[in-house]
């Protein structure tokens, strides 16, 4: 375990007792690769990861807000600080989500293939459009982003992102084969830049390199 995981975990606890008046409530805390568990007796809480370089996460909460402001102690909040300090709200959100989504296969009453009846009400016709226009590589592309964030460098992180970014199959195998070029250890260095960087322009720097025929990072 890192300092700057130790210092997460009491942060963490800390404002948590702070802000929502929680004091020490039961947990583990356990190691997981390079990233900290932390895992509630409390089913209503999700776990909480803390990655190498400090960054919170919770990887059982599809999405909360993470929009660049600072901090604000509300939920839903501005940041992974703000969603994990409100981590058993995000997760009461998730679970109502869930349970009003259409179960298509329930819906399905009919076994006879020419019964061209709707199979379902109408009322759900837009959940289940919904459903299936989910952009799931910007999900995972997010995903991607919060385990970099948290100190997790890997080549295949990265991979996720350049995938989801460039979106057309007509370049994608060149901007892919050009990833490949750099080694892990140029995309570690790379990745921890710009993770640390003072600004956004500099963030960009440390992911691009000047070599024409390299060239591409991220």
């Amino acid at each position: 375990m890192t300092e700057k995981q130790r210092s997460a975990i009491t942060c963490f606890f800390s404002t948590l007792s702070t802000v929502r008046g929680i004091t020490n409530p039961a947990h583990t805390i356990t190691l997981d690769g390079g990233r900290v568990l932390i895992e509630f007796a409390d089913a209503a809480w999700p776990a909480i990861s803390i990655g190498k370089q400090g960054g919170y996460g919770m990887p059982g909460i599809h999405s909360y807000p993470e929009n660049g402001k600072a901090s604000c102690y509300k939920f839903p909040g501005n940041t992974a600080f703000d969603a994990v300090l409100f981590g058993d709200r995000h997760l009461a959100k998730q679970l109502r989500f869930a349970a009003r989504k259409p179960n298509v296969q329930a819906a399905v009453t009919s076994g006879n293939p020419y019964d061209f009846r709707l199979q379902f009400g109408s009322s759900e016709i837009g959940d289940l459009v919904a459903c299936r226009e989910k952009n799931v590589k910007q999900d995972d592309a997010f995903k991607a982003g919060r385990r970099i964030a948290e100190g997790d460098y890997d080549r295949e992180n990265l991979r996720v992102i350049v995938d989801w970014k460039i979106g057309d199959g007509r370049l994608l195998g060149r901007e892919l084969s050009l990833l490949d070029e750099n080694t892990d250890t140029q995309i570690e260095e790379a990745l921890r830049s710009a993770t640390t960087a003072d600004d956004e322009r500099a963030a960009v720097e440390a992911l691009i390199r000047e070599d024409p025929e390299v060239g591409f990072m991220a």
